[in-house]
């Protein structure tokens, strides 16, 4: 699947501020069940699927759906220029080297003083 159908998707699900069904969802975006469901909730550990259960409605019989921590960082992390992300990507490994400069004068200075 594109990576435009999934961000759409994603963009959906965030928008639906008191929940989404399912069943909605895969019939909005022309969906193969067994793929939403192997993407969006295959994990039993619920922090891992992108689209956790919201609530059950007794009066309706219907289950609502959000998505998830991991499902919104996802929609975030997609909706970022992709400057943005390899300035981040960028900014890490500066951090990271730096981080082993500053460790090994260190590490160097302690050698020499005794």
């Amino acid at each position: 699947m594109k990576t435009n159908k999934f961000f759409e998707i994603l963009s959906w699900a965030y928008k639906q501020g008191d929940g989404f069904q399912e069943s909605e969802l895969i019939k909005k975006f022309s969906l193969d069940q067994n793929w939403y469901l192997k993407t969006f909730r295959s994990s039993a550990n619920e922090n891992e699927n992108l689209v956790i259960h919201l609530r059950y409605d007794d009066k309706n019989n219907t289950h609502y759906h959000i998505l998830s921590e991991k499902g919104i960082s996802k929609f975030f992390d997609l909706n970022k220029p992709w400057h943005e992300k390899f300035i981040g990507k960028v900014f890490l490994v500066l951090i990271g080297t730096a981080a082993g400069v500053i460790f090994k004068a260190f590490w160097d200075y302690l050698n020499t003083t005794n």
